[in-house]
């Protein structure tokens, strides 16, 4: 190592003893991560949203994937980019998912990634999940149609997900691993290489302890494992020494590693070496005092990489030079207040101009936008909805649409950016699926709103 500078109650009578329940077909139940997908079957491409069954009243999470093209009755879909709906956000309840368009998977997800096969074969998605198995979920994702990666056309992915703690042995299993090491307890971040390698890195909040329960010895690790071949052995896990870990996005040599809960031990951005697995400490938090970072995002030709920091709320800016040798450098060139609770971030790259950079406010209830160019936010959309979390970009010639999940409602925002020359003109035009008043209470005021 070195350093460097779906709520709907479901009863007995309707579900056969011993089957597994999932959030209702259609329904977003604490929704999370999110992947936009280009389709050359549908105009509008999909959306793959992981619903986290928080308050585990089903059995299992799910993944569900929405064609875009479709959602919303005959008259009213989403609206095309650049129009502006009467009487504001449109309301869109109707996501009119497949018959095979919802996957189980393990409760608690956290962010998704998706790969593209060279060969053109379908998408593959990889969601790690944070239930008592820790555990990476891979979906085959056929555009509306989804099934469990290896598994042929199942559907319950969590049977076939790979365990991130299964080299855990104690005294009670013979002795084998009385360190109970390696292990990545509640997963949570996931990267995948951009050249077309399918190297996939998943992080963890919680640092293990060794031996477990003791409450010390952590260790943190970053998994790696191979979209053709998910599977993980204990030479998955690459060390990164003390401290939580949250995101990561993976550049043409280092995975780029931020840190969660930072003190005493944490550290707020690792990078490692893709060729040799080595682990270089970039002392940042050593320059700029947080309690911890959260989302990451690299920047155009990976000359920049966006880092969301918590407490201060702020984006930190980061330079990156040599960035393909052995001894790259680090900077923080810029940090900007965010409104409360940051969490993702995503880049609209743009040809020939400074990257725009996406930021989710779940505290706050705000989608921010910063210009690099400008160095400022240039737009803050408030009304999104409840804890927006999860963030997806489609591209649209001159302009693009932001995918907002809502966590804490159980919707999906709309944001357009008519032109992306133009940041301060984003705006709110939908919103998506039904509140989860909807499946708690029907004849609620706001979900009868909602179903208009």
């Amino acid at each position: 190592m070195r350093r460097i500078v779906l709520l709907l109650l479901v009863t007995a009578c309707c579900v056969p003893a011993g089957e597994p329940v999932i959030p209702p077909q259609g329904t977003l139940y604490f929704p999370a991560g999110v992947v936009h997908l280009d389709s050359p079957d549908s105009p509008e491409g999909f959306l793959y949203v992981a619903s986290v069954n928080t308050d585990r009243r089903y059995d299992f999470g799910s993944v569900t994937a929405i064609e875009l093209s479709n959602v919303g009755s005959p008259d009213t879909g989403l609206p095309a980019i650049g129009a502006t709906p009467n009487g504001g956000p449109l309301l869109i309840p109707e996501l009119n998912v497949a018959d095979r368009g919802v996957a189980a998977i393990d409760s608690f997800a956290g962010e998704m990634a998706a790969f593209r096969p060279p060969d053109g074969g379908s998408p593959l998605l990889f969601v790690p999940t944070r239930s008592e198995r820790s555990r990476l979920n891979v979906i085959l994702a056929s555009g509306p149609l989804l099934s469990c990666f290896g598994d042929g056309q199942g559907q319950n992915c969590s049977a076939s997900a790979a365990s991130l703690v299964a080299f855990e042995k104690t005294a009670s299993d013979g002795g084998a691993n009385p360190s109970g090491l390696p292990r990545a307890p509640e997963p949570f971040g996931v990267g995948i290489s951009r050249d077309g390698q399918g190297e996939v890195f998943v992080t963890h909040l919680e640092s293990a302890d060794s031996p477990p329960g003791s409450r010390g010895n952590f260790k943190t690790y970053l998994v790696k494992t191979s979209a053709g071949n998910p599977t993980i052995t204990e030479q998955s896990f690459i060390g990164l020494g003390g401290g939580g870990t949250h995101s990561v996005e993976v550049g043409a040599r280092y995975a780029y590693v931020t840190g969660r809960f930072l003190n005493p031990f944490g550290h707020l951005l690792r990078l490692v070496d893709r060729q040799t697995e080595e682990v270089l400490f970039t002392s940042l938090e050593d320059v700029f005092r947080a309690r911890e970072a959260r989302g990451i995002a690299l920047g155009s030709n990976e000359r920049r990489l966006y880092m969301v920091a918590r407490e201060p709320d702020e984006l930190l800016v980061v330079e990156l030079e040599a960035i393909t040798t052995a001894s790259p450098t680090v900077r923080i060139v810029r940090h900007v207040p965010l409104p409360r609770g940051p969490n993702q971030a995503r880049v609209i790259e743009r040809a020939g101009r400074g990257d725009l950079v996406v930021v989710s406010c779940s505290t706050a209830g705000v989608v921010a936008i910063y210009d690099d160019d400008a160095g400022v936010l240039v737009s803050q959309l408030s009304g999104v909805g409840a804890q927006p979390f999860g963030l997806a970009v489609s591209r649209r010639g001159a302009g693009a649409r932001l995918f907002v999940t809502n966590f804490g409602d159980g919707r999906v925002a709309v944001i357009d950016l008519p032109d992306v020359s133009r940041p301060d003109q984003a705006r709110l035009v939908a919103h998506l699926g039904k509140p989860h008043v909807c499946h708690t209470s029907p004849d609620d005021p706001e979900c009868t709103k909602g179903a208009q």
